[in-house]
């Protein structure tokens, strides 16, 4: 049985950021089978890749406000980070005084608790190799690439793949450089090349459920250049640099602790 996919036989796909330059490179992508999450997931914990829901990071947060401030404090701070958290998930507008509210009080929450810094490092990380990895299971050759092609274990070694991330971004900032129409910015090609693998790794409705797999990546998705520990809220990079909190700051406050 093959996991439902739009194809079933072998892909030769070009980055669309690289579409117009002549002899753009084409990758040679495989058919998705049944086993390929299973695989996947195999290949994540052999990266050492370690991921946290959204729900267990908020989980942490909300239990360190109780660690850190008085109950008097806590309580009504972790109902409102709560709601809008509840809000940020439904869609619902959030104003600029609770976002950054809310970014205030998860940095400091991550500057005094050392294990959220920690599962908040580990969800940036897994967000940025997971897609390499999504990559190496289903590359299967390229034509018009400067590159060996190699295989180890029946998969691309991950190290080749941030070879071809590396080699593609000085492909397209040439093709930037020759104002090819569509080009760029450098490292979209990468960013298009792993949407469609993980556009292959279609998951039944129970998997992705509980699968820890990033959404596919969106071609019109800006390369991230993001090296914050920190999550978000609301949209907003809580990674910036840190200022005094705007909340409850009483003589009851507990003394913030680092773990």
């Amino acid at each position: 049985m093959v996991v439902p996919v739009e194809r079933s036989e072998i892909l030769d796909f070009t980055p669309e950021s690289l579409k117009n330059i002549g002899d753009a490179p084409v990758f040679r992508l495989r058919p998705a089978t049944e086993r390929d999450m299973r695989t996947y997931r195999r290949l994540i914990a052999e990266e050492g890749l370690n991921y946290s829901s959204d729900e267990d990071l908020h989980a942490a947060i909300v239990k360190a406000i109780g660690e850190l401030w008085s109950a008097e404090d806590a309580a009504p701070m972790a109902t409102r980070y709560e709601s809008i958290i509840v809000a940020r998930n439904q869609d619902i507008e959030i104003s600029d005084e609770d976002r950054d509210w809310a970014s205030e009080l998860v940095e400091t929450v991550l500057r005094n608790r050392k294990s959220l810094r920690v599962m908040a490092a580990d969800r940036t990380e897994f967000q940025s190799d997971a897609p390499k990895v999504a990559l190496a299971l289903y590359l299967s050759g390229w034509k018009r690439f400067d590159m060996p092609f190699k295989l180890d274990g029946g998969f691309v070694p991950i190290d080749t793949i941030y070879a071809v991330e590396k080699l593609l971004g000085e492909i397209e900032a040439t093709a930037i450089a020759d104002k090819v129409e569509e080009a760029g910015p450098v490292g979209m090609a990468f960013l298009q090349l792993c949407g469609e693998a993980f556009r292959l790794l279609r998951l039944t409705e129970d998997e992705e459920k509980n699968s820890p797999a990033p959404s596919p990546v969106s071609s019109n998705q800006e390369p991230s250049t993001q090296t914050s520990e920190a999550p978000t809220v609301g949209g907003a990079s809580t990674g910036e640099k840190s200022t005094e909190p705007k909340h409850s700051t009483s003589s009851k406050q507990k003394t913030l602790v680092t773990s």
